[in-house]
């Protein structure tokens, strides 16, 4: 039951990822030729919407208090792509591990409440830290690619559309283990539940 559970939200979580990278990817194309310092905002507020939606559909099946994580997400986005800004440049994209933190630290606290009393799912939580930490730089160093790719003078193997669609799915295969392991441990204890209300 549990590993059945940790699948369905790996797909889920796949999935969601993909489709909001897609989503971000064709919103933020046209802002790329744009060279403004408030643009990069837009573009921060778009990514936190879309991944946070996102994520947060991918995840209410499995777990019991994560409504706060798109509003959560949303506004740790654009402190998050402020801090990645800030360093980005002297660490070529790999910043991002910077502005990742934040939004990390935002969804560990939410992922902590839903843990509730079960002490391995709270510790487990604090792992999505390094998960997302990980993750994020890959996403960052990918969407320094497509701000790149759409410079006319750049001549790139992939589109700013697909720059942003590999970081979307590098963050989700660094994240995806996480999230299946945790909604394996929180499905342990409601597996014997569901067979006492059978009996």
């Amino acid at each position: 039951m549990a590993w059945r559970r940790a699948i369905a939200a790996s797909f889920l979580w796949l999935v969601a990822n993909v489709v909001a990278g897609a989503v971000l990817a064709v919103a933020a194309q046209p802002l790329l030729f744009v060279q403004s310092f408030y643009v990069f905002y837009v573009v921060a507020l778009l990514a936190g919407c879309a991944f946070g939606l996102a994520q947060w559909l991918a995840l209410r099946p499995f777990f019991r208090d994560v409504r706060l994580w798109a509003p959560a997400t949303i506004a740790a986005s654009l402190i998050s792509w402020s801090l990645a800004l800030m360093f980005a440049g002297v660490t070529f994209g790999f910043g991002g591990w910077l502005g990742g933190a934040f939004s990390a630290a935002a969804q560990t606290v939410l992922l902590a409440m839903s843990a509730g009393n079960d002490d391995l799912s709270l510790r487990l939580s604090f792992l999505w830290v390094p998960a997302s930490v990980i993750g994020g730089a890959v996403f960052y160093f990918c969407y320094w690619g497509a701000l790149g790719a759409a410079s006319p003078d750049t001549h790139s193997a992939l589109s700013p559309f697909g720059w942003i669609l590999v970081g979307s799915l590098g963050y989700t295969v660094v994240t995806v283990p996480f999230v299946a392991v945790l909604v394996a441990v929180a499905g342990r204890k409601s597996a014997p539940k569901a067979l006492l209300s059978t009996l």
